[in-house]
């Protein structure tokens, strides 16, 4: 199976990273803990493993400047994706 990768945010950038996917994540940084808790079981199940990628919200910033439409969830997991892949911003 594949490996995952999921964005692991610091409670303490929550606020910023909120603002910068337009406000398109929960309000509360624990609902979000809990909506990743879930993906997170939900791909274990389907046998895939799963790596947490500590996000940067300035580079995330740059991302999401390069990437006009990427300001969502969406584009956070897909900044994840291309983190994995060594990409910086």
């Amino acid at each position: 199976m594949a490996n995952v990768y999921l964005a692991r945010l610091n409670p303490s950038d929550y606020a910023m990273v909120r603002g910068i996917l337009n406000n398109d994540l929960p309000v509360i940084y624990e609902e979000w803990l809990r909506c990743q808790a879930k993906g997170e079981n939900d791909f274990a199940r389907q046998g895939h493993s799963v790596s947490h990628l500590p996000i940067d919200p300035d580079e995330l910033a740059r991302y999401c400047g390069n990437h006009g439409g990427h300001r969502s969830h969406h584009g956070l997991s897909h900044f994840a994706i291309k983190q994995s892949q060594g990409e910086r911003y």
